[in-house]
């Protein structure tokens, strides 16, 4: 009986210690974001760099989902790093991006937004400056530390692409990829 009982507690320490182990990144190319609205999806523009806004006179917002999948591991996960790289070509306006999350209750989460400037993670104010790169060069990126719970159930990144700053140019901005540490 004493056996039977030590064998039942580890198979049940074991399978528990298998599911709170499991940590992956999630890398997605920008191309996995979708424009936010019916006004968005039509101004979007993907290609080789990513995600970007066609449109000459507007900023768009894209939401880019993050997919948590792990058999039987239960619904709840922890998001604790996230990046976004980006293009900011627009020298009037800032490309930004927040994290949104539902926890395991049904409460609603917002992270406090990012902004492009040229320090690598991002700034926290928007008038700090956009920073300009180019396709086939290194992108900058935001960096979020941030867990809020440790349950959530839903996670996405939203950003705000700025419009093309030169009508007659190719100075699109674009968020490239990004990627998040979730674990259970």
């Amino acid at each position: 009986m004493w056996r039977m009982m030590t064998i039942a507690l580890l198979v049940v320490l074991a399978s528990s210690a298998v599911c709170f182990a499991v940590a992956e990144w999630h890398l997605n190319s920008g191309t996995a974001c979708v424009g936010l609205d019916n006004a968005s999806q039509s101004l979007t523009r993907r290609g080789n760099d990513g995600i970007t806004n066609g449109s000459t006179s507007s900023n768009v917002t894209v939401v880019c989902p993050v997919q948590w999948e792990c058999g039987g591991c239960g619904t709840s996960f922890t998001a604790d790093d996230v990046r976004v790289h980006y293009y900011d070509r627009n020298a009037n306006v800032v490309l930004s991006c927040y994290i949104e999350g539902i926890d395991y209750f049904g409460n609603w989460n917002l992270s406090p937004s990012k902004y492009s400037c040229s320090t690598g993670g991002g700034c926290d104010d928007p008038a700090s400056g956009a920073t300009y790169g180019a396709p086939g060069l290194p992108a900058n990126y935001l960096d979020w530390f941030w867990a809020a719970t440790d349950d959530w159930v839903s996670v996405d990144v939203r950003c705000v692409i700025p419009y093309k700053s030169s009508p007659s140019g190719t100075a699109y901005s674009y968020v490239t990829s990004y990627r998040v540490n979730l674990f259970q």
